[in-house]
């Protein structure tokens, strides 16, 4: 599968000395992007559903974060043109084997950031409000339920989103393309 992840420096170099690069912010005090900052509910049970479907290497904390490749607008959106962060990063384009990767929805993921249940089919804001008074009146199991909604087994059905892919360790051999670039605030 293709994808592209956007690394700070100090992630590409541990790559290259190491041959691969897995988040544990035990072990690491280097955080990889803002999910490993963070340490929310939502990642661990991004991170547990992964363990669910394909297990979870020794030593991994949180997965690596992506984009999709083929959902090309990604590019333009969130690509490095645009990227707001400091400091000096890898834009690296990898083909990691479809049976490590988890693909899940971008734009409902952030309902799983804010405790919010994943509504997928609504018609109507109205609809939508209803529809999530009644699971979230059910209590944070039912939301976190709700979750699974974001979780994309079939690509051809949802190519009218942004699709965020995870996997467990950055891996050299992965690697096909590096690009690496300077960000700096507008003063």
């Amino acid at each position: 599968m293709k994808l592209v992840t956007y690394q700070p420096i100090s992630v590409w170099k541990i790559l290259l000395k190491r041959g691969e690069f897995f988040c544990n912010p035990t072990n690491d005090r280097l955080f990889i992007s803002d999910g490993c900052r963070s340490c929310t509910e939502a990642y661990y049970w991004l991170a547990e559903k992964m363990e669910t479907r394909f297990g979870r290497p020794k030593g991994v904390c949180l997965p690596i974060w992506a984009w999709y490749a083929d959902t090309i607008r990604n590019e333009e959106k969130w690509g490095y043109e645009n990227w707001s962060h400091e400091g000096i990063w890898a834009r690296i384009e990898l083909e990691v084997p479809d049976e490590e990767v988890l693909l899940t929805d971008f734009e409902e993921w952030n309902n799983i950031l804010n405790g919010s249940p994943v509504i997928m089919d609504w018609e109507t804001s109205e609809e939508y409000c209803e529809m999530a008074e009644a699971i979230e009146a059910q209590g944070k199991e039912a939301i976190r339920q709700s979750w699974e909604g974001v979780i994309i087994d079939d690509c051809s059905k949802r190519k009218d989103c942004d699709i965020q892919a995870t996997f467990w360790s950055l891996k050299h051999k992965y690697i096909r393309a590096v690009r690496i670039f300077a960000c700096c605030s507008e003063i």
